[in-house]
């Protein structure tokens, strides 16, 4: 069996319709936008299989005084709507898997007296205008993925009886958790001091002068060719044939007679 939208319409008629319970392990199914028509109900009643997302239409039944919707399996986010509903005395929504902050403007309901919201898996911090709920007794949040410390502004919770946001990894102790809950926090690590502001950098000292450009070195001679090689030696020719011996000198021939003196000249007759 499902919750109907049509059957709630239907419902919306009927002006007696103050108070609406469906806690049977039978009714399962998401809760319908259409349930903003009972503008009606004061009680509201949704427990054991309901899924689905909180419709953000709940926050038309403005003479609601007690809504009560816990071990469901409703997800996503707190309607910030529910906030309208000032007239709420009992916020019960335990057990589901809730996700996302707690709105601030949920502490708008400044007479609820019980706001159970462990068991979920909200995260972020609670927000300072919890303190706005002077006249809630219970305040549980346990159980959840809260982070950061417990607001001071709890202290103005006048009517406050307990406050219990044990079991959240991400919460510390802080100056109010004792006056407020009965258990222990691990203790807040300091806050790291400040930082000092970045030191200026020491001034360069003065660049000393350039050295001396040392005088040029006279430009190098090209070195002097290398000198030729010799032509390669002729491969060695066979030892030169010694000219033939010249033939026996012959003994020098005498020489010619002289011829005879002419005769003396004949005396003139």
């Amino acid at each position: 069996l499902e919750v109907r939208s049509d059957y709630l319409a239907c419902q919306a008629n009927v002006s007696a319709c103050v108070e609406l319970a469906l806690d049977s392990e039978d009714i399962t199914g998401t809760v319908p936008t259409s349930i903003g028509l009972l503008t009606a109900l004061s009680t509201l009643r949704l427990t054991n299989d309901h899924t689905g997302t909180l419709p953000t239409e709940l926050g038309a039944l403005t003479s609601l005084q007690s809504l009560v919707m816990y071990y469901n399996r409703l997800e996503g986010p707190i309607p910030s709507e529910l906030g309208e509903l000032t007239d709420m005395s009992v916020l019960q929504l335990l057990g589901n898997s809730l996700t996302g902050p707690i709105p601030s403007e949920l502490f708008r309901m400044t007479n609820v007296e019980q706001v159970w919201l462990y068991y979920n898996s909200l995260s972020g911090s609670i927000p300072s205008e919890v303190g706005q709920l002077t006249a809630a007794t219970q305040v549980w949040i346990y159980g959840n993925s809260l982070t950061g410390t417990i607001p001071t502004q709890v202290l103005e919770m006048s009517a406050l009886e307990s406050f219990i946001v044990n079991n959240n990894p991400g919460m510390c102790g802080s100056t109010v958790s004792a006056a407020v809950s009965p258990l222990e926090f691990p203790p807040c690590s300091p806050s790291p001091p400040p930082s000092p502001p970045p030191a200026s950098p020491p001034s360069p000292p003065p660049s000393p002068p350039p050295p001396s450009s040392p005088p040029s070195p006279p430009p190098l001679s090209p070195p002097s060719p290398p000198p030729p090689s010799p032509p390669p030696s002729p491969p060695p020719s066979e030892p030169p044939v010694p000219p033939p011996c010249p033939p026996p000198s012959q003994p020098p021939s005498p020489p010619p007679p002289s011829p005879p003196p002419p005769p003396p000249p004949s005396p003139p007759p």
